[in-house]
């Protein structure tokens, strides 16, 4: 993704993102130059600026909560 089209995208809590590498991460935050996303496999954070970033995915708006994310063991 450019830096033009980052800067131009409208990035909300909830958001989706693909990354160069193909996965998928939620968007907890964005920062001027970088996104705050979360990994569901590892329940962490990490940042990602415009070089790394394919695409979003989804435009979903809405509290993302980790504690939720996780898959119910059974």
């Amino acid at each position: 993704m450019t830096e033009r089209d980052y800067q131009n995208t409208d990035w909300q809590h909830g958001n989706k993102v693909r990354l160069t590498n193909g996965k998928e991460y939620f968007v907890m935050r964005q920062k001027k130059r970088y996104l705050l996303l979360l990994s569901e496999e590892y329940m962490a954070y990490f940042v990602a600026d415009h070089r790394i970033i394919d695409c979003r995915t989804s435009d979903y708006v809405g509290h993302t909560n980790p504690k939720n994310l996780q898959k119910s063991e059974v």
